[in-house]
């Protein structure tokens, strides 16, 4: 009756918020198996939520006497009418949910490109890997690395920015530090982001910055890697996917594989696996959660080119 579509995203079912105007399509949460009737839909962006009288007033903007009587169909028994829904304002209020869309959808983009720009000018600065500081380091890893595999992987020196404490707000310029670099690209083959590995200036290992530990690590993105990877070498039908640089050449180093494969980096697990469409309660850890195991299509991870046709 509200003119929502919903699909299924395991027990709930979700769609864009057709008031607030977000453009991630779980926001709005209706979950019909909640036992608690207060409870059956929420909106994430506006956090409001509760059970279908609350729901109906938030989309049309109708008061609660207003809103029993359109549902129910029958006149407040006081005798007193509420306010109803205006079609009129309900297209009104729709319509500027789409404006709003459309302006962070630009805004969104602006930030992107901004994104790319950086990326494009850190990943300028690059020199070869073979024969770098970087080359050593992957060679105490117990890495001797090849030509094809360095073919997105650089070195470069860099500034270190990081937190002396937690209490810090804004991080500082700790120095300059070694790093190895490596090109995160899109399905098509662009840059979108630059993954960077600071190195101990003394001696051949990551760095160890200090200071504020939880923010402070010694991998870091410029631009972004969300659906994006890091080339090992060129892509073919078989690919060797894992999360770290070093933990997929180590693999490779195993001969696990008789075929040729080629090797690529997810940069993160979240990229790799993708992400779900919600949380449920950890089996055995009381008061943590784990993902819910139903993927989400607007979060899917590595998306891969045409010409990949099987994973490891």
């Amino acid at each position: 009756r509200l003119g929502i579509t919903l699909k299924r995203a395991g027990g709930d079912h979700v769609a864009s918020c057709p008031v607030c105007g977000g453009k991630d399509r779980n926001e709005f949460v209706v979950t019909p198996g909640k036992s608690d009737p207060g409870k059956r839909w929420l909106c994430r962006k506006s956090s409001e939520g509760g059970d279908v009288i609350a729901m109906y007033m938030h989309v049309t903007g109708a008061d609660f006497v207003g809103a029993c009587e359109e549902i129910t169909g029958e006149p407040s028994p006081r005798g007193q009418s509420g306010r109803k829904a205006d079609p009129d304002a309900i297209r009104e209020r729709r319509q500027e949910a789409a404006e709003d869309r459309q302006r962070r959808d630009a805004a969104d983009a602006a930030i992107d490109a901004g994104k790319r720009r950086t990326a494009a000018d850190v990943w300028s600065m690059r020199k070869p890997l073979i024969g770098s500081y970087a080359a050593r380091y992957l060679a105490a890893r117990g890495i001797d690395i090849t030509s094809e595999e360095a073919i997105d992987l650089g070195f470069a020196v860099l500034p270190y920015y990081g937190f002396r404490s937690p209490q810090d707000e804004e991080p500082t310029r700790f120095g300059e530090f070694p790093a190895m670099l490596a090109a995160i690209r899109d399905v098509d083959g662009g840059l979108i982001g630059v993954h960077r590995t600071y190195l101990d200036p003394t001696e051949p290992r990551k760095y160890r910055p200090g200071g504020d530990v939880s923010r402070n690590k010694a991998k870091k993105i410029v631009g972004k890697s969300e659906r994006g990877f890091i080339r090992l070498g060129y892509i073919g039908p078989e690919i060797a996917v894992g999360e770290g640089i070093e933990t997929v050449l180590s693999w490779a180093r195993l001969g696990r594989t008789v075929d040729p494969v080629s090797l690529v980096s997810s940069v993160s697990i979240g990229n790799l696996a993708g992400g779900a469409t919600g949380r449920v309660a950890h089996p055995t850890r009381s008061g943590q959660t784990i993902p819910n195991g139903v993927p989400d299509p607007e979060k899917p991870g590595i998306i891969w080119p045409d010409e990949v046709e099987s994973l490891i």
